[in-house]
């Protein structure tokens, strides 16, 4: 309660002082929901959460803006709380080609839970990321660019990660209103794993220690978007999207089972596919329904389970279907507040047992932008 108090009155100050600046823009999101299995496995363990989250976007010049950002989350009956936040900077240098235009950005960010049992948790991370764009003829955009990131994991001999990436895209807008966004990625990535623990086998306990273990993935990855109006009021807009390893995989990661939070959650190759249909009901009113399905190819993974040493591999199959309502309300001086509920459920089959889910989700916001 009390980092909640500390959030809160940060925004006062955002709001009341820093708002009288042009160049700063203060922002504060109020949300809060329920989740019908929180853990995405067959604990089945719901519960609510609330959420509160200031933000800031300072302008400097016309070419640098600066966005700071925090979050605290309280759960009901999970040990789950915790406090985020980040920095970053983006710079648009001036160009003398006025078909081509640079970006370069970077940032810092941090997750603390309060609970001693997810302190493994814990992390922290930095990118920086060099993009350049270029105007082939209107309506055509052909852009690539760089990037570097680092995650560390200061209370646990797993998860600390390196990546650098390449990647190269084009935009273009074919047959007037279509709008059509490919592009292509890769990168090698390297995880640090590690594993401390002790086991009983046959009748005797052994220790099984693998600390500072470095294991290197190579992802290929593309994407293709497309999105169009239909008439004033309706716009359409699916996407696909697929990575691989570029190489074989042959390391095992290890431990670390607790699904989302895991430092291994996004290193899987398969393909994503959705769509989304947004809506203008009213003069007030956004309606939006989507959908996705996912297939995920996970990297094989090595944990301790009661007194075994298993070795985990795992295929999932998820499906999602959302339906989300906004109502903004803006005035005059320029501030907006806008509420927002959305609905979601949730369908992963897995091949292991414990993922093999079906749950919902329900949240609902308010946000106020000054």
């Amino acid at each position: 309660m009390r980092k909640i108090i500390g959030l809160t009155v940060s925004v006062v100050f955002l709001v009341t002082v820093l708002s009288t600046y042009a160049e700063v823009i203060p922002e504060i999101t109020l949300s809060g929901g329920y989740t019908d299995n929180l853990f995405n496995d067959t604990s089945s363990f719901g519960d609510s959460y609330i959420t509160v989250s200031p933000n800031l976007k300072y302008y400097p010049s016309s070419q640098v803006e600066m966005a700071f950002s925090g979050a605290y989350t309280t759960y009901d009956s999970a040990s789950l709380s915790n406090l985020s936040g980040s920095a970053a900077i983006t710079i648009i240098p001036e160009s003398k080609n006025e078909k081509l235009n640079f970006m370069i950005s970077g940032g810092l960010s941090g997750l603390n839970y309060d609970s001693e049992i997810y302190e493994a948790y814990n992390r922290w991370g930095a990118e920086a990321d060099f993009t350049m764009s270029y105007n082939v003829t209107p309506g055509v955009i052909f852009r690539s660019g760089a990037s570097l990131g680092k995650t560390g994991y200061p209370n646990s001999p797993s998860g600390d990660s390196e990546a650098l990436g390449v990647f190269a895209g084009l935009n273009f807008t074919p047959f007037g209103s279509n709008s059509l966004n490919l592009e292509a990625g890769y990168s090698l990535q390297r995880y640090v794993t590690g594993l401390d623990t002790s086991v009983v086998t046959n009748g005797r306990r052994q220790s099984l220690s693998v600390e500072g273990e470095k294991s290197k993935f190579q992802v290929a990855n593309f994407s293709a978007r497309y999105s169009r109006p239909f008439g004033v009021r309706t716009g359409f807009s699916a996407y696909f999207s697929q990575k691989y390893f570029a190489k074989d995989v042959e390391s095992i990661i290890y431990g670390f089972s607790v699904d989302y939070l895991s430092p291994w959650y996004n290193l899987w190759d398969g393909w994503s596919a959705g769509a989304n249909i947004k809506n203008y009901p009213g003069k007030s009113f956004i309606l939006e329904l989507g959908g996705s399905y996912t297939y995920k190819n996970y990297v094989p993974n090595l944990d301790v389970i009661g007194e075994s040493i298993v070795i985990e591999q795992r295929d999932d199959e998820r499906s999602v279907a959302y339906v989300r309502i906004q109502r903004p309300f803006s005035f005059s001086n320029g501030n907006l507040i806008r509420p927002t509920v959305q609905f979601s459920w949730v369908d992963n089959s897995s091949d292991l047992v414990e993922y093999d889910v079906s749950y919902y989700d329900i949240t609902a916001s308010l946000t106020f932008k000054f």
